[in-house]
C-alpha cells in the first residue's frame, strides 16, 4: 500500500520535471550549468569556500543581533 503511494508520487514528480525541462529553456540552462560546475573540482572548491564564508557571515550576524538584544 505505502509502496504504491510512493511509486505514484515518484512518477508524478518525474512527469512534472520532464515536462518542465521540455518546455523551459531557462531551467535546462540552469541544470546544464549546475551539472558542468559540479564536474569541475576547482569550481566545487570555490563554491564550498563561498558557502563557508556565507554561513560564517550569517552566524556572525545572528550572534551580533543576539548580543545587542541581551545588552539593551
Amino acid at each position: 500500500m505505502i509502496a504504491e503511494i510512493i511509486n505514484s508520487i515518484e512518477l508524478s514528480f518525474w512527469n512534472l520535471i520532464i515536462t518542465l525541462l521540455t518546455k523551459s529553456s531557462l531551467l535546462r540552462t540552469i541544470v546544464r550549468s549546475t551539472y558542468l560546475a559540479s564536474q569541475d573540482k576547482g569550481m566545487m572548491r570555490k563554491i564550498a569556500i563561498v558557502l563557508l564564508v556565507f554561513c560564517v557571515g550569517f552566524a556572525s550576524g545572528l550572534l551580533i543581533y543576539s548580543v545587542t538584544l541581551l545588552v539593551m
